[in-house]
């Protein structure tokens, strides 16, 4: 399971996205999303396992990220020391662009 997942959020927002694989971030992940018992599961302990069982751990990230508006989600996984992110819209590029007094 290696790479980007998509925490959802509430319906319109952007998603966020979440990039971790091993270790402490994966574990930290589990926790935040109230499963920490992904993080026990010896099929779960390896990347090959992750990979068969994407379905299942995407659901499980799935279920805790609908909950929550993106601001929330990003506020629990900083932390939690999860890296995440989400992508900028034009609306947030602009308003990004604006505070910096460049438009």
């Amino acid at each position: 399971m290696g790479g980007l997942r998509y925490l959802t959020g509430q319906p319109g927002e952007p998603s966020v996205r979440v990039g971790v694989s091993i270790g402490d971030s994966l574990s930290a992940l589990y926790a935040v999303i109230g499963r920490p018992d992904l993080a026990e599961d010896p099929e779960l302990a390896h990347n090959d396992g992750r990979t068969r069982h994407a379905q299942r751990i995407d659901a499980a990230i799935e279920a805790w990220s609908r909950q929550y508006g993106r601001d929330d989600i990003l506020a629990a996984l900083d932390e939690a020391r999860v890296p995440a992110g989400y992508p900028y819209t034009a609306a947030d590029t602009r308003a990004k662009l604006r505070d910096a007094g460049i438009i």
